[in-house]
């Protein structure tokens, strides 16, 4: 994300997340749901992260919040919003910058993922579109809510953009930045990747380089 991007997000972070300050979380309905064997693996690299002040990060959010991301497993779902709050509090707890955790937690974790089969179908393909609109398949089967649909604009570059989340929060805008560019990143695609809101969606303006290829 450009920097202008990254200081909006952050503003737009600091405003509307309960966790920053009051260090307790509001739980809304209905919320998306994202995949607990995501959150094992995000989990895994926060307490690698926090160390012995877990404990002390998982004391800033709601018991509901914490019960929800501390009990997602594989076979479960986990609240983005108490996903959102515990690596915030996190975030809190060691001094660090919310997005700069976010992108490190996602970066890391979408790392993890594509070793797997998906590492060989995203191998196969050669043309920078298909990945991308790949990359709404893996989306689909990350959330239980919301869509992402790949429009070519020109060569290297494309529109992402994110529909059926209107509400969503700037941590989610910056997960989903990250994990485009992280996936594109894998498959020796370098790109940056600006997010901008547009009433109820979310832009992805990708912009792929060809330093590598």
């Amino acid at each position: 994300m450009s920097p202008e991007g990254q200081r909006a997000t952050a503003a737009s972070l600091r405003a509307d997340n309960p966790v920053l300050g009051s260090g307790r979380l509001v739980m809304h309905q209905p919320e998306v749901r994202i995949r607990g064997v995501l959150i094992g693996k995000q989990r895994e690299l926060l307490r690698r992260a926090a160390g012995a002040r877990y404990s002390a990060a998982l004391a800033r959010v709601s018991r509901e919040a914490r019960e929800d991301y501390e009990s997602a497993g594989v076979l479960s779902w986990c609240g983005q919003s108490s996903a959102r709050a515990v690596t915030a509090a996190v975030a809190a707890e060691l001094g660090r910058d919310p997005l700069e955790l976010v992108r490190h937690v996602v970066g890391e974790s979408t790392r993890e993922a594509l070793r797997g089969p998906w590492a060989i179908l995203l191998a196969m393909m050669t043309d920078d579109y298909a990945i991308l609109r790949r990359a709404s398949t893996i989306f689909s089967k990350a959330f239980d809510r919301g869509t992402l649909r790949a429009t070519l604009l020109s060569d290297g570059v494309s529109r992402v953009t994110l529909e059926g989340w209107p509400n969503a929060h700037a941590m989610d805008i910056e997960s989903i930045s990250c994990g485009i560019q992280t996936l594109l990143d894998v498959l020796d695609r370098p790109c940056t990747v600006t997010a901008t809101r547009n009433g109820p969606l979310v832009e992805y303006l990708v912009r792929i380089h060809p330093a590598r290829r």
